[in-house]
């Protein structure tokens, strides 16, 4: 059972580097509410005390004077250290943003089917890491602020490497989803999806999940979605639910009933929000080169970008297997 996640919370703000997801930290100024202040909390409560202490054997018209000028400079080389540490966090957390947005990066949870933030878990307890300490790769702080396990390997320790953890639904998956390009792609009815479970190269890895199957390729994951059954959490998808993502369709099986195709495509597009000009433009991959009059009527009242005799590699862009490729129609 998955540990319940706070509030969600903004995706990549300024506030991201100064969170404290473990409380530990309650101050109401902001240089002490940063992580790496853990590690300068020790030395704060022992260095202050043992200045005013050094000031008693100052003479006296000088013991106030000596006290002051030692906490200051102490004081200053400690908000100079969380400073930089700071800005190095803040550079390092916007030069991931835009490599993630450059190479389109997302990451899509295979559990919930929503996009979310990148949000890491300490590969030891499960306790949310705090984003400087994955920004500076543990330059700084490299321990998990609940149970003080390393993260990252040193040359003396090895360390505990971190899971990638879904904001929606709390789930502890592989770290590796973070570096990855998201495609998706929509089926009608089971049928179909098992007939593109059996048509992608068994060779590449793929798993099956509620309604769903999903096909690596290295850097870049395809899902495959059963848009009638995967069933939303109330009228319509979740603004991040990867239903709303559909760049595709692909039908077969679902052209038999021409009522039916007609009603779940109308349900899937009430339910994703699909605009009538996106189902214009929405392309359509059809396994049969030729449609019974009622079925072409169905789609050409609804889509209008439809590619006839297509097999599930044309729809998901995979390199077609040997002897079987796929024919492109009017």
């Amino acid at each position: 059972m998955h540990e319940p996640l706070p509030a969600p919370r903004p995706e990549n703000t300024r506030r991201d580097l100064l969170y404290d997801p473990q409380g530990e930290t309650c101050s109401r100024v902001p240089v002490f509410r940063h992580p790496f202040y853990r590690k300068l909390q020790p030395a704060c409560y022992l260095v202050m005390p043992a200045l005013l202490l050094l000031s008693l054997f100052v003479s006296p018209p000088y013991s106030f004077f000596a006290a002051l000028c030692g906490s200051v400079l102490f004081l200053g080389v400690v908000w100079l250290s969380l400073f930089a540490a700071h800005q190095h966090g803040s550079l390092a957390a916007a030069w991931e943003r835009g490599v993630r947005r450059a190479l389109g990066l997302r990451f899509l949870c295979p559990e919930c089917l929503r996009f979310g933030p990148v949000r890491h878990a300490c590969g030891a307890c499960g306790g949310e890491l705090e984003p400087f300490v994955i920004h500076t790769r543990g330059l700084y702080l490299n321990d998990c602020a609940r149970c003080r396990a390393r993260i990252f390997p040193t040359s003396w320790a090895a360390g505990t490497p971190p899971n990638a953890r879904c904001n929606g639904c709390g789930a502890m998956l592989n770290a590796n989803l973070h570096s990855l390009r998201v495609r998706v792609v929509g089926v009608l009815c089971p049928s179909d999806l098992e007939a593109v479970a059996e048509e992608v190269d068994t060779s590449a890895h793929y798993g099956w999940g509620g309604g769903h199957l999903y096909h690596d390729l290295g850097t870049e994951r395809v899902y495959v979605l059963d848009v009638a059954e995967v069933e939303p959490e109330g009228d319509f998808f979740s603004e991040r639910h990867a239903a709303r993502e559909v760049e595709a369709l692909w039908l077969d099986a679902v052209l038999d009933e021409p009522l039916n195709l007609g009603e779940t495509l109308d349900r899937f597009f009430r339910r994703a929000g699909i605009s009538e000009a996106r189902r214009k433009v929405l392309p359509v991959f059809i396994a049969r080169k030729e449609l019974a009059p009622a079925v072409r009527n169905v789609l050409a009242g609804r889509l209008g970008c439809l590619t006839f005799g297509a097999t599930p590699h044309a729809a998901l862009r995979l390199r077609a297997k040997p002897g079987k490729p796929g024919e492109r129609g009017a």
